[in-house]
Order: C-alpha cells, then sequence, then structure tokens
C-alpha cells in the first residue's frame, strides 16, 4: 500500500500533453521515444523488464515555435534513446516530465506501455498508404488495424498527412488517428508499435515546399545515411528481413500557379543530377545485406496503372531505382501514390517474368484519401497481377522462408493473397582462400548465389552440423559439414575420400539448386587474416600472434602458415570433425615452401590444424633473408598456392 501511494504521489501532472508518446526506431538492441508538451520540462523515460527495476534516460528536448510550425502555440517536443536494449524481449516504458507523469486525453496518467524490440523468427507487419485526410474510412481501417494480431511494425508508404505535410495535418490526420491521446477510447498503436514511414508528394507540399514537419516529428534509423539526408531514407533490419525506405519523389517542372508539384531538389533529384547519394548509397546497402528478405518501399508508383500512371517521378524510378532493386534482387516493393490496390507480376527489366526472378511490386495507397480509377494502364505494359479500387490495408506475414501478402478491404474480407516462397540458387562454388573453382578433398570452400538460407548462422562446436534450420548441402548426396550460412553464402567442407566430377546441391525448404563441381588432388590456397590495421597473410608466429609489418617473422624462428586445398591425409577422419593433436595428421602430397626467389624449403609439418575442421597447417622455419617483404607460396604435389606476401625482419629489428 505504502509503494502504491508513493507511486501515486510521485506521478503526479507535471505538463499538458500535445502528443501521446509513440515508439520510433525499434530494432533489436534500441529503441526511441518521442512525445511533446505544451510546457517546457525536463524529459525522461524509464523503462523496466518486470516493472519492479528500472533505468532511466534524459531526454532531449526541442522548441518548436508558432513561425516555424504554423499553429497558435509553441510545443516541447522530447526524444529519449533506449539502449542498450536485448533482442525479441519485451519492455515497459513510461515518460515523465520534471519527474512526474503525463496525463492522456481523458486525464488519466499515462501508465508503463509495452513494446517488444527486434529479434529472430516469424514476424508480422502492417503496410498502407495514402490515409492522412481524417476520413471515415480512416478511421475504419485504423480500428481494424489495431485488432490485429501478433503485429510487430507498420510501413506507411507515404501522404501520410493530407493536404500540405503542416504540422496540423500531422497530427489531426496521422497522430491523433493511429497515436490517439486517449487510447482507451479510441485505441493507439503509435505508442506501442514503431512506424517506419516513406515521404509523399503531399509532405512536400508545406508551405515552404520543404519536408520540415515530417523530418522534424520522427527518428528514423540513421547509419550510413550521410547526415545532410537524415531522415528522408534509410534502412532497417528485422529478424531475417532488410527494410528499405527511398524518398522516391522527384523536383518537377511547374508555373507560378501550380499547385500539386514538388519543388523542393529531392535526394533522387540530386542522385541523377550527380551531386547526391541516395543512389549510390541504395546500391552499398543492398549489396550489404546478408538477409534473406529485402523489402523496399517508398511513395511513388513505378508500375502501376491509374491517374499518377505518366508522372515524371514513376519514369525516374523505372530509369535509376528498379536497375538496382534488378540487380540485388529484391524480391517485394511496396509504394502508394495511387489511390487504389494493385499487384504487379515479377518484374525485371520492366517485363513480367516468372515466379521467384523478379520483384513483385504491391500498390496500397487505399488508406483513407478518395480512391482513384484503374486507368490509364501502366505505361511498361501488361505487368498487372490483380487490381480493384477499393480501400484496404496490408497484413504482411514473414516466415523464414516464405512471406505471405494479403490485401484487406474496409469490409473485412481478404481481397488477394500471394506467398514468396523463392527457390535457392547456387551461382558458384570456390576455394575458401583462394576464391577460385579449385576445391581438393576435405578442403574449405565457399558457395555463393541468393536465398541459400533463411538466417545466418555459424557452426558453434565440433564436429559440423550437416543442417541449419530449412536447409543442407550435398555432394553426389553426401551431406555436408557447415561452417557459416547466410543468404548469399554458404561456407562448408568437402569430404576427405571425394574426387573428381561430383554435383553439389543446396536444398531448402523453397526447393533445390545444384551446379557441377571438379574436386582435384590438391587445391593449395593460403588464407589471408583482417585485421585493425589491414590484411595479412594467415601466418603465425609461435606465439600464436599474427605475422605483420609490425611483427615481421625473424631469420630461424618457426612460422605456422594456414591455408587449406592439401588434399588426403594419413589416417582415418571424417570431414566436420575436428583433427587430433596427437598424432597429427599429416598430408600425403609432398609439400614445399617457397619464400621469395630462393630454393624451395621442405616444413617442418603438413598436415591437418588440431582443433579445427578443415584447416590445413604448415610449419616452416624461415631462412636467412634480407629484411622487408617477400613472396610465400605452397607447392603441393606440383600445384602452387596463391602468392602473399610475408614480412621478413631486418638483421637490426
Amino acid at each position: 500500500m505504502a509503494l502504491a501511494v508513493f507511486y501515486t504521489l510521485t506521478l503526479a501532472q507535471a505538463a499538458t500533453l500535445s502528443r501521446y508518446p509513440y515508439l520510433q526506431n525499434v530494432a533489436s538492441d534500441q529503441a526511441t521515444v518521442m512525445w511533446a508538451t505544451l510546457e517546457s520540462g525536463s524529459g525522461s523515460v524509464r523503462y523496466s523488464l518486470d516493472q519492479k527495476t528500472w533505468r532511466t534516460v534524459t531526454a532531449r528536448i526541442r522548441a518548436f515555435l508558432p513561425a516555424q510550425t504554423g499553429l497558435v502555440f509553441t510545443f516541447y517536443q522530447y526524444e529519449a534513446d533506449l539502449s542498450p536494449l536485448s533482442p525479441a524481449t519485451d519492455y515497459y516504458y513510461q515518460v515523465l516530465v520534471d519527474g512526474a507523469g503525463i496525463a492522456d486525453g481523458t486525464g488519466t496518467i499515462i501508465q508503463p506501455i509495452r513494446f517488444r524490440t527486434a529479434g529472430p523468427g516469424p514476424f508480422n507487419y502492417l503496410a498502407f498508404g495514402d490515409s492522412g485526410i481524417n476520413s471515415t474510412e480512416q478511421r475504419t481501417l485504423a480500428a481494424m488495424m489495431m485488432r490485429e494480431p501478433n503485429v510487430s511494425l507498420v510501413v506507411h508508404t507515404g501522404d501520410i498527412a493530407y493536404l500540405h505535410g503542416t504540422f496540423q495535418e500531422f497530427q489531426s490526420n496521422h497522430s491523433d488517428i493511429y497515436g490517439n491521446s486517449s487510447p482507451s477510447l479510441n485505441g493507439n498503436m503509435m505508442r506501442s508499435l514503431p512506424f517506419f514511414l516513406t515521404p509523399g508528394n503531399h509532405e512536400y507540399y508545406t508551405p515552404d515546399w520543404t519536408l520540415f514537419p515530417y523530418l522534424s516529428l520522427h527518428s528514423f534509423p540513421k547509419e550510413g545515411v550521410p547526415a545532410a539526408d537524415a531522415n528522408y531514407y534509410y534502412s532497417f533490419d528485422w529478424s531475417n528481413a532488410h527494410f528499405v525506405s527511398l524518398d522516391a519523389n522527384l523536383k518537377e517542372s511547374f508555373e507560378p500557379n501550380e499547385q500539386w508539384k514538388v519543388r523542393a531538389v529531392t535526394p533522387l533529384t540530386s542522385a541523377i543530377n550527380g551531386d547526391g547519394y541516395m543512389l549510390k548509397w541504395l546500391e552499398q546497402d543492398l549489396a550489404g545485406s546478408r538477409k534473406f528478405w529485402r523489402i523496399v518501399f517508398f511513395h511513388q508508383s513505378p508500375y502501376a496503372g491509374g491517374n499518377n500512371a505518366s508522372d515524371p517521378a514513376g519514369k525516374a524510378f523505372r530509369d535509376y531505382i528498379a536497375p538496382i532493386l534488378d540487380r540485388h534482387e529484391v524480391p517485394l516493393a511496396m509504394n502508394g501514390h495511387e489511390h487504389s490496390y494493385q499487384r504487379s507480376k515479377p518484374i525485371r527489366n520492366h517485363l513480367a517474368v516468372a515466379a521467384g526472378e523478379g520483384t513483385v511490386y504491391i500498390t496500397t495507397g487505399g488508406g483513407g484519401y478518395a480512391l482513384y480509377p484503374l486507368t490509364p494502364p501502366s505505361l511498361v505494359g501488361d505487368v498487372s497481377a490483380y487490381a480493384e479500387k477499393v480501400f484496404h490495408y496490408m497484413r504482411v506475414e514473414v516466415q523464414p522462408y516464405q512471406t505471405t501478402v494479403r490485401a484487406i478491404r474496409i469490409d473485412g474480407k481478404e481481397i488477394d493473397r500471394l506467398t514468396l516462397a523463392p527457390k535457392p540458387r547456387v551461382d558458384a562454388a570456390v576455394n575458401a582462400a583462394s576464391f577460385t573453382p579449385a576445391l581438393s578433398p576435405g578442403s574449405l570452400f565457399s558457395i555463393f548465389g541468393r536465398y541459400l538460407a533463411a538466417d545466418e548462422g555459424q557452426a558453434q562446436s565440433l564436429p559440423l552440423p550437416t543442417q541449419f534450420p530449412g536447409m543442407g548441402v550435398t555432394l553426389n548426396g553426401y551431406p555436408l559439414p557447415l561452417l557459416y550460412v547466410s543468404s548469399t553464402q554458404i561456407n562448408a567442407q568437402l569430404p576427405f575420400d571425394m574426387k573428381g566430377a561430383a554435383t553439389l546441391r543446396v536444398t531448402t525448404s523453397n526447393g533445390l539448386s545444384e551446379i557441377p563441381v571438379n574436386i582435384a588432388d590438391v587445391a593449395p590456397a593460403i588464407f589471408v587474416a583482417s585485421t585493425d590495421q589491414g590484411q595479412f597473410p594467415a601466418v603465425l608466429h609461435a606465439d600464436g600472434t599474427l605475422v605483420s609489418p609490425s611483427a615481421p617473422a625473424k631469420t630461424g624462428e618457426v612460422v605456422l602458415i594456414f591455408l587449406t586445398g592439401l588434399g588426403q591425409v594419413n589416417g582415418q577422419i571424417t570431414c566436420g570433425q575436428a583433427a587430433p593433436a596427437s598424432p597429427p595428421l599429416t598430408v600425403t602430397a609432398q609439400v614445399q615452401v617457397e619464400i621469395g626467389s630462393g630454393s624451395r624449403l621442405s616444413p617442418e609439418f603438413a598436415g591437418l590444424a588440431p582443433g579445427f575442421a578443415g584447416l590445413y597447417q604448415v610449419n616452416v622455419q624461415v631462412p636467412p633473408l634480407a629484411g622487408g617483404n617477400h613472396t610465400l607460396r605452397i607447392i603441393a604435389a606440383g600445384s602452387s598456392s596463391n602468392p602473399v606476401t610475408l614480412a621478413v625482419a631486418s638483421a637490426s629489428q
């Protein structure tokens, strides 16, 4: 009872709420909480796992004056970052001003709010666009979405605050609907679900033709994005999906009396002109992701029919952005702009292709604003798979190997469903050290392709596993031990007793892909180690430290060279098992070491590295050499490894 009294007294209202607390930028290890009040104060957020033990973080505060916002009052916006958090974990948070709680629209102090961080495993998200007009249809759809179970996040495809993207319109047409200040009466998604947005053309129609309200009211991921472009575009990961939000608006030519034209120099405009970063960033961002699912969302509708079919921004997307999505095999893109529901056939190079070979574009622009006709058709021809002039939202259910996209009409009926289940595709199998096609018995090798494994995973113990969830690799039907798997790469070990032509197969829940490989007697290749100082060959001193220019090898010392591809060994061992230390297993092939231009040396040991699977080790004494860099090669049965540079100490070192 005493605790309850203390709690009530200390949380007496201290400020007048003008925007209910809402989540932003939720990830596996962090979250941001934002809110606004009419009075200035010291803002903070306390958060907890169990509502017993709390941590408190200070919020940043920013004043917004009437001259900036067009409102008749000043408001104070608070922003607090909660970090570090644990993945896939429920947390509670509560906002405070001057150490006291804040009342909602009913006069009730806002109690701790629960949310969940991103983490591994299946998840669901909602998507919609062209909503922000405060219509009956928008409110009906909002109420339906609030009843959707097991939702992790919300994606908005733009035109959030009609008609001019002002502070007032963001409040009345967006925040008051999805983040209502009286949640007990009207529901509230934004307090417990992160909304990830993309700007529509109407967000640019502000009095000064900028995105100032949109940029000011939100906090999106900023990692990797140039500071000048922060919040315009961004990316984030959720489970095994990589999401990308793009600002696909384009500056348009206009007459002085034309109202509905984007007049700002947008990130896409700058990128096309050669002085912006968004297109380069997009290329690098997608290339750097190893997630199974890549989902891109934006506002413009490049492949849909309707009022905006001939928009210049749609053509710019097709010319500059679609080729990047093609190159990086994005399976799903979501947009708005056309006020309807439309689903394209899989598209690649602006043509309809077979399932799994292109990007499916979902137009979800029926979030509440007046609907548009479905004609005229798309300028690129017959790429439509389904279209309906209808108010709706999307429920997207992401599983490890399958994603189901469902369109829900305003009457609650599911009008369209698509399941994406991309089959694996193997492009190449290469030596893990040299990245050439040269393979040999017992060696480590890498498989490159797409949709190879749903999640990134690494073997945690020996012997190595032959399967990860939903996938496996075989060679002529023999299950191979796996060191590492991801959607684009697999590292595995070959059997010791297999040579010649063979068939390599990757199998997932969605199907299989196979390629022919050839296994030679030997295929020596020295590994390279990456360090903060650069990349150096995997050559160690006897004490286990790396040989490098700052720690060169010395004449007379024995160095340990680590490589793969030395082939079969004397003794019995199954691939995937740790090599024994006593006695160690030596290779059957004759091995020599060449350092510099001198004669070839006989190693003290050439065999499997004890305690490892598929890793070979060659120990050799460094001959008398002048100080400096010398070329190092391993020759096995007459086949030479990749050349690497060995740093050797001078006599004075």
